[in-house]
This record gives structure tokens, sequence and C-alpha cells, in this order.
């Protein structure tokens, strides 16, 4: 459990890191967002935080790229 000061300084780190992502014109998917949630709430600390998002982006992209094969098929 952490402390609602803790929380709210995740939460506020956590938005000013998607701000500085998007503002590069990328855009978290939705199990990275989830983790960052879950690291927000104090399920985990920011190492663990760390490597659950490499592991998220890397679903998030294999997901898009699904989508992408069938929504633009290759001969």
């Amino acid at each position: 459990m952490i402390t609602k000061a803790e929380q709210l300084s995740r939460e506020s780190n956590v938005k000013e890191a998607l701000a500085i992502v998007r503002l590069e014109g990328q855009n978290p998917g939705s199990r990275v967002l989830a983790v960052y949630d879950d690291y927000i709430a104090g399920k985990f600390d920011f190492e663990m935080c760390t490597e659950k998002v490499f592991e998220a982006a890397l679903e998030d992209l294999r997901e898009l790229s699904e989508q992408q094969d069938k929504d633009f098929p290759t001969a």
C-alpha cells in the first residue's frame, strides 16, 4: 500500500511522461496504460513498472501489427 501523497506523485509523473511521448507523436497502447494505472495504484514499484511497460508495449505492438496485417494484406 502506498500513501495518497505517493499515489499523487506517481500520477503526476506518469501524466508528464505520457505527455512527452505524445508530443513525440506516439500513442501508448491500452496494455501500457493499464500498467501505468496499476503503478499509480501502488501495485508495484518503479523498477517493476519499467519491466511491465516494456512487456506491455511489445504486446501492444504485436496486436497493432496483426491488425495492420488484416487491414492491409499482402499478396
